[in-house]
């Protein structure tokens, strides 16, 4: 990744963005993200700091925010080999810390924003950038992608096909071109908790129903 961010940042200041604003993005170099059996991506839609920032530091550093600590509570269900533990087991400060080692986030606009993201900047940001961004999930080659609040654009960005309700209020698709299933899902930052953890309990174990591959991912989770 830092490779391809050496030749990203010129291409913001062409478009007329300091590389100092850019929030770059990836996976944690130190961790195990390659190595992972399930890669997971998460794709969120803007960084929610003033300046640029590197979020694969804050991967490393682990979960001292709320934002981190409910995606790694997210993935630590999704990436147990023996189903998701129950809530309280994964709302644990070192296992929250471990599991942000172990998966990619992105966000589709680099340059960060406001409490509240604009819909419409966002989606111009990825329309600007989307070979950048397609790149970039190519270089990351997951599994599963998330899309937090994100769907919407990833379901052009990444050529989905048969986009479909998996559960009553989730729905997923799978893209050929970049081998990997899509979620919509929620944004960590308004839907943390019990109640969006057991959400994504019965995202997976509908993900598992549908695509054999994924046997073994996802069971019951208790609070």
């Amino acid at each position: 990744m830092s490779e391809l961010w050496a030749r990203w940042l010129p291409y913001f200041e062409s478009c007329g963005e300091p590389k100092e604003a850019i929030a770059l993005d990836g996976y944690d170099p130190s961790g195990s993200y390659l190595r992972e059996p399930i890669k997971i991506l998460f794709v969120l839609r803007e960084p929610n700091q003033s300046g640029g920032c590197d979020l694969r530091d804050q991967l490393a550093s682990g979960a001292r925010y709320g934002i981190w600590r409910t995606v790694a509570r997210w993935a630590a269900g999704i990436l147990s080999s023996k189903g998701f533990p129950p809530y309280d087991q994964a709302d644990v400060q070192t296992l929250q810390d471990h599991t942000l080692k172990r998966i990619a986030v992105i966000n589709l606009k680099k340059k960060s924003g406001l409490s509240t993201s604009d819909p419409y900047e966002i989606n111009a940001w990825a329309h600007r950038d989307r070979q950048m961004l397609r790149e970039q999930v190519r270089c990351l080659a997951p599994h599963l992608v998330v899309g937090c609040g994100t769907y919407p654009q990833l379901t052009w960005l990444l050529k989905v096909e048969g986009s479909h309700p998996i559960t009553a209020d989730t729905w997923g698709s799978s893209s050929i071109e970049y081998k990997c299933h899509v979620l919509d899902w929620y944004h960590p930052a308004r839907h943390g908790g019990a109640a969006h953890y057991l959400k994504m309990n019965s995202a997976m174990a509908a993900l598992t129903t549908e695509f054999p591959e994924w046997r073994g991912v996802g069971s019951n989770a208790g609070t």
